[in-house]
């Protein structure tokens, strides 16, 4: 896959790294055989080969929007995907690199932001998860 890194990334090594994983996809599909969301959505873009083509946009300095965060936020890295790619595409590492980016570029709404807060306090706490595990 043919990429140009934007200037804006051209300096970060993360961005070396997410440029060589995109390189290395053929758009061939078999990663979407085996991924849930894509299976259960029906959408490309909620799919590897999709998503691929969206950290490709970020990559080459498009513009990042709350649509692109959701189909990214919409992966469960479950990487089944990698097990089935024939070309060996590190799909788990690009996607981590891909949520960075974007994180860093989309600001989320209240609500979202209220909701991971809330979950990563509850989550990490023995005591907040056990006193839930009991209702």
């Amino acid at each position: 896959m043919d990429l140009r890194v934007s200037t804006s990334y051209e300096g970060l090594a993360t961005a070396k790294e997410a440029a060589g994983i995109v390189q290395k996809c053929v758009h061939c599909g078999f990663c979407n055989a085996t991924c849930p969301t894509y299976q259960l959505l029906g959408d490309e873009l909620d799919g590897p080969r999709g998503r691929i083509y969206l950290m490709k946009s970020m990559l080459e300095g498009n513009p990042v929007s709350e649509h692109t965060q959701l189909h990214l936020d919409r992966c469960l890295t479950c990487r089944s995907c990698e097990s089935t790619c024939p070309s060996g595409v590190r799909y788990g590492r690009l996607l981590e690199i891909g949520r960075e980016v974007a994180e860093q570029q989309v600001r989320r709404s209240l609500k979202d932001r209220l909701v991971r807060f809330a979950l990563r306090k509850i989550m990490t706490s023995r005591k907040w998860l056990g006193l839930l595990s009991r209702i």
